[in-house]
């Protein structure tokens, strides 16, 4: 899905996210890897962020991101 949103046009993107917040709702488990902090940030509710094979941090969306972009700017 993280390419597809990357790329698809903003009807098709609202179309997958849609999609992923019915899923939610049905509390299933979606494994969600992308680059795009703004896609993690609007679907993810738990952050696992691995760096060459080795989980760096796991924990809360805004605990993990801000882990991140602390480390990309160092």
């Amino acid at each position: 899905v993280d390419e597809v949103l990357a790329v698809g046009d903003e009807r098709f993107q609202n179309k997958c996210y849609q999609k992923i917040h019915e899923l939610q709702a049905e509390a299933k488990t979606i494994l969600f890897v992308s680059h795009i902090l703004p896609h993690v940030e609007r679907v993810a509710t738990r952050v696992i962020w691995i760096n060459q094979g080795e989980i760096v941090a796991d924990g809360s969306v805004a605990d993990v991101l801000r882990e991140y972009r602390k480390a990309s700017q160092a």
